[in-house]
């Protein structure tokens, strides 16, 4: 080894060292540290107000989702050929004990990323559970009206085969979804899922809450929340932002489902998970939040050790609810 290798070297294991001394110090694990320096150097956000971004986007909504072959090889999502757009997985028990209906995240606009692949087959193993993931009409193309019909539609025919063990579960956007669709069924007097478990959940568009500029400068992924109202608006469509389609923190709680909810306190949508906590406290409200020390947003759904623990946590809720 030269000296300049030697050098380098030494140099890496001092800033790991000091790292690690500070993760201790944060009681954080080093990987979730590491990943929260490297996403606030790498990272990017987009500007939808460009306009070839946004025509890049809205062309892309208008095409649609296919199915990468690493979710299939790797994963064994495929399409269930008795729903529209739905990916399915099931565990390799091949005798599911409950099915759990996924809305992903990416702010409305976005597909599912290999993250919800890999993380749903954990969750799908780890809890004998079939998952049933509709890939939903994407804005800017599409708007809130026809994505929740969409979703609807599909938890109809989930309930039309004799399915009875059945849980929500979202992230994100997603997670947000997953509020605003059982408001809708409960409204309808549709059969409710046993609970429903919302991971970092954007509960409110409008991005409005106080407290979201102060956390935006640790959210290495969401962190211009204006940007993301912005996503947020045009999915809305002709809708108000603050209906409860769109943000459903706004909305009736009464008569829902239990309700957990997963989030990071480094995450912008930190603000309204604590908002609706307090909602339920105040109203009794069967709403239950794990909150996590300086935590990303969508953590759950990171090769981290906080992320691990959540959904052992998530899997010791649902064996519970059972």
């Amino acid at each position: 080894m030269n000296k300049i290798s030697k050098i380098a070297t030494l140099l890496t294991l001092g800033v790991l060292g000091a790292k690690k001394i500070q993760a201790v110090k944060e009681n954080r694990s080093l990987s979730s540290l590491i990943l929260q320096d490297i996403g606030n150097h790498v990272i990017k956000t987009h500007n939808f107000h460009d306009p070839a971004e946004y025509h890049k986007a809205f062309t892309k909504s208008i095409i649609g989702f296919q199915l990468p072959k690493y979710a299939k090889q790797l994963y064994q999502f495929d399409y269930n050929p008795g729903y529209d757009e739905t990916l399915e997985r099931i565990p390799s028990g091949k005798n599911p004990t409950c099915t759990i209906f996924y809305l992903h995240g990416g702010a409305f606009w976005s597909d599912p990323t290999p993250f919800h692949f890999k993380t749903l087959k954990t969750i799908s193993e780890a809890n004998n559970a079939r998952i049933i993931m509709p890939v939903y009409p994407k804005a800017p193309h599409h708007k809130a009206t026809e994505t929740l019909e969409f979703i609807e539609k599909n938890y109809l025919t989930l309930l039309d085969s004799g399915e009875s063990e059945i849980i929500l579960m979202g992230d994100s956007a997603g997670g947000g979804m997953v509020l605003s669709l059982i408001q809708i069924l409960r409204d309808k007097q549709i059969k409710l899922p046993k609970l429903a478990v919302l991971l970092s959940p954007w509960l409110d568009i409008t991005n409005s809450n106080p407290q979201i500029e102060s956390i935006s400068k640790y959210d290495f992924l969401l962190g211009d929340y204006k940007e993301l109202s912005f996503q947020g608006s045009e999915y809305a469509g002709n809708l108000d932002i603050k209906d409860p389609k769109v943000s459903p923190i706004y909305g009736n709680l009464d008569n829902l489902p239990p309700i957990y909810q997963f989030v990071g306190s480094y995450d912008i949508f930190y603000a309204d998970v604590l908002k609706l906590q307090n909602l339920a406290d105040e109203n009794g409200y069967e709403i239950s939040t794990h909150y996590f020390s300086k935590m990303p947003h969508a953590f759950s759904l990171l090769p981290i050790p906080e992320g691990r623990q959540s959904l052992k946590m998530i899997t010791d809720i649902i064996k519970n609810t059972k």
